[in-house]
């Protein structure tokens, strides 16, 4: 059907309910014998799709024109006369009774932008419902749906240029997201066999390791080194292992590796153990003499050299690695106790030296005497800061003592100054 000139009112002093007035005019006059106007006619939108709109306003049509309004193509039967049409804001619309019939369908704009747009929305929701689990096959139809999408795209011609850019940024977002899916499949069954491989080895090393014991020839050692190599380089091609896989991986394999040490060593483990546990012991009688002696009056140096001791009986401990579970925590305790004791006395000793510095002021003491014993209790205070070991009461008992050297201090600075 051919488009004709077409022409626009909207209704400003009209009465909205006398439609059919538009074909004689709004005049307010005329006489009493004029026939009653007919009432307007609904336009059927029943071949009209849901969801369209319209732009409200009256249009006047020629018979056997067309007019489109939004989403909608209204046309003016032929052979008849003109119409009259009138569409509400509600997206409905009427026509007068006395010219022609006027019908409505779904504009080609709304057609194309309809079937372009589910095109899209189906091919984005295919791609959506991918996962790295997805077969080719699910794949390939997010492919076919996306190649639609492009197809109903291409294929529109009334859709305005804004809408097909639209459009366009969609399906370049789906294309992209198919890509990522895609590669994250590839990535998904590089793992799997990443994760076999490297488990199947360490498996094997496991068994190589397991069947050795103390009379096992150097060949069978050789053959469990050599399982154990092979499951270090399985996890280390492992490119797509998780960080927790590859972890855990290589954790077994630190055990394998620990555990072959002590079968190669385990000839020579009585004698070694034996010396090792001599020289904890022998440095732990030495830290706990050195710590024993240790009292309030004691020197920084006396203190420093204690601290050296205990160093040394941790450091025999750390190098005791044959020592057993029992051994290594026994020492590690009379360690623990000797830092603590270390500590206390530490804290103690700098007291001391804060309250022996405030008794030696008198009235006559200078003001480098003063700032003397100052310096003693922030020297204490500062030695109560590092502590870790002391419990909450010891903490707190010293604290206190602190404090009473500060309020002694300042008893001798009024003195001083009176």
């Amino acid at each position: 059907m051919t488009r004709t000139k077409l022409t626009r009112t909207f209704l400003a002093a009209c009465s909205a309910v006398a439609l059919s007035a538009a074909v004689y005019g709004c005049g307010g006059g005329g006489g009493g014998g004029d026939p009653e106007p007919e009432p307007p006619v609904a336009v059927d939108f029943s071949g009209v799709a849901a969801g369209y709109a319209v732009e409200a306003g009256t249009y006047q049509l020629e018979a056997g024109a067309t007019l489109t309004v939004g989403d909608v193509t209204f046309s003016c039967e032929a052979g008849g006369a003109g119409c009259t049409l009138m569409v509400l804001a509600d997206g409905t619309a009427t026509y007068a009774a006395a010219g022609g019939k006027v019908t409505a369908a779904n504009s080609p704009l709304y057609g194309e932008r309809t079937a372009a747009t589910a095109a899209v929305e189906a091919a984005a929701g295919a791609i959506g419902g991918l996962s790295v689990t997805s077969t080719e096959a699910d794949v390939a139809a997010a492919q076919g749906a996306l190649d639609a999408a492009q197809a109903a795209l291409a294929a529109v011609t009334a859709l305005p240029a804004s809408e097909v850019f639209a459009l366009q940024d969609r399906i370049a977002a789906a294309g992209r997201s198919l890509e990522a899916i895609k590669a994250a499949i590839a990535d998904n069954r590089t793992h799997g066999s990443q994760l076999m491989a490297a488990t199947e080895a360490v498996g094997a090393a496991e068994l190589a390791v397991g069947a050795l014991t103390a009379g096992s020839t150097d060949a069978e050692v050789a053959a469990a080194e050599q399982a154990i190599a092979a499951a270090e380089a399985a996890v280390a091609a492992g490119t797509r292992l998780t960080a927790a896989e590859a972890e855990a991986l290589t954790a077994a394999i630190a055990l394998l590796e620990t555990s072959l040490a002590a079968v190669k060593m385990a000839i020579a483990d009585g004698r070694t153990h034996a010396a090792q546990l001599g020289a904890v012991e022998a440095a732990v009688a030495a830290a706990q003499a050195a710590v024993d002696a240790l009292e309030r009056t004691s020197t920084d140096a006396a203190i420093d050299a204690a601290q050296a001791l205990i160093d040394a009986a941790a450091q025999a401990v750390s190098d005791g690695t044959l020592l057993t579970a029992g051994e290594r925590s026994a020492a590690v305790g009379e360690i623990t106790g000797f830092m603590t004791s270390i500590e206390g006395v530490t804290v103690e000793a700098r007291i001391h030296a804060a309250n022996s510095a405030i008794e030696g002021l008198t009235a006559a003491s200078t003001d480098a005497e003063v700032d003397a014993a100052q310096a003693a209790i922030s020297a204490a205070t500062a030695a109560l800061r590092k502590v870790q070991l002391l419990t909450g009461p010891q903490v707190i008992a010293f604290q206190g003592d602190i404090d009473a050297a500060r309020s002694a201090l300042a008893d001798k600075r009024t003195q001083i100054a009176d």
